[in-house]
């Protein structure tokens, strides 16, 4: 029988948002204006809001046995994540740089970490929490055949499918048949169309 819980399937980032006017060039050194650190990765960053808005929502991915892992697993505790399906793995916990500039346009470098420790037998295992899940939430920070395995057991058990396909990759079109909501962005729309989609404006 299906219960009010959302399982996020996903990344878990450490993240660093310098702040500054400009990028630097190549060559130089710049100063940001600040620096904020705090947990991150598309993963953690959608069960952390599925719990503010009151959801029952457990995350499955994967930290390191390091510090960073420690803080990325407290700070979701804190909001209310069940981090039980969280695996601590030998590789370093994933790591996003994030450059806000002052125009309010963002970039972002991640590095993959323990998040690339994830595979199909991990979704084999939590296919109990699966078939008791309503809503099954995913992203592409975690390796494609991992994304489209989750799909595939997720359609079986009877999950609402959420998609968001970002940062665009390529993902088989029987995966995607199978994901009830996309969510892209102008440049990830753009990626999967094949053609520019610069604006949401009817044509």
């Amino acid at each position: 029988m299906k219960e009010k819980i959302i399982t996020v399937i996903g990344s878990l980032n450490f993240d660093m948002i310098f702040k500054q006017q400009r990028l630097a060039v190549i060559g130089e050194t710049y100063s940001a204006e600040n620096l904020t650190i705090t947990g991150g990765g598309k993963g953690a960053n959608q069960a952390v809001q599925c719990a503010k808005l009151g959801a029952s929502t457990y995350l499955v991915g994967s930290v390191g046995r390091d510090v960073l892992g420690d803080q990325l697993l407290n700070d979701l505790a804190r909001y209310g994540v069940i981090t039980d399906y969280v695996s601590r793995t030998d590789a370093a916990t994933g790591v996003g740089v994030v450059n806000a500039l002052e125009d309010g346009s963002l970039l972002a470098t991640i590095s993959k970490g323990a998040n690339y420790e994830m595979t199909p037998e991990r979704i084999d295992e939590i296919e109990p929490l699966l078939k008791r899940s309503s809503i099954v939430i995913l992203q592409l920070e975690i390796p494609i055949e991992v994304v489209e395995y989750s799909i595939h057991k997720a359609h079986e058990a009877g999950c609402y499918v959420i998609l968001n396909a970002a940062p665009a990759a390529a993902i088989s079109a029987d995966a995607l048949a199978k994901v009830n909501c996309l969510v892209v962005n102008e440049p990830e729309a753009s990626f999967y169309c094949g053609e520019i989609i610069e604006d949401w404006s009817p044509r």
